[in-house]
């Protein structure tokens, strides 16, 4: 039914092994980066080794999965699931790339008087291999959408979920 939504594995073997597929989530991000860029942080450029992959790979997955997020590893002397502390930051020690297969809503902002309420607060980093999960503050992610949400209690469902009526209709014709 429309109102199902399409398994995190499927959509990867639906971009790995369907061409038109792949295209449509390609093409955009590619688009977007083509020209280059530059990020400003305090009136200095930010220079991080192998950014535009960082950026391209974050854009395709958000597209594949719906969302996409870069977890910043940053060393501000905090556990990762406290709010980040911008003036206590001393440095960045990563920037990963997450999709809802590696995370989860954990917890929402309840305070109706803010202007957070209702969004997440925090996540869960699943870690099959450890068997543990991990809590990461949302100031700690900077989220990327290939739909806008409608629901910030769940992750916006795929650009491919989107097309794949027509997707189906092209491969049959």
């Amino acid at each position: 039914s429309p109102n199902d939504r399409f398994q995190p594995e499927y959509l990867e073997q639906l971009y790995l092994n369907d061409d038109i597929a792949a295209r449509i989530c390609d093409l955009v991000p590619s688009e977007m980066l083509r020209q280059g860029f530059s990020i400003k942080v305090d009136d200095e450029d930010f220079v991080w080794e192998g950014l535009s992959d960082i950026l391209r790979d974050v854009l395709v997955k958000a597209r594949i999965f719906g969302a996409a997020f870069i977890y910043i590893g940053a060393d501000d002397g905090q556990a990762q699931e406290q709010g980040l502390s911008l003036t206590k930051i001393r440095g960045v020690r990563f920037l990963n790339v997450l999709s809802p297969k590696d995370l989860s809503h954990q917890s929402f902002f309840g305070d109706a008087q803010q202007a957070n309420f209702g969004q997440p607060e925090l996540y869960r980093l699943n870690n099959s291999r450890q068997y543990q999960s991990t809590a990461i503050h949302s100031s700690r992610l900077i989220p990327f959408f290939g739909t806008p949400p409608l629901n910030s209690r769940q992750f916006p469902p795929s650009i491919l979920q989107r097309i794949y009526p027509v997707l189906q209709q092209f491969h049959t014709a």
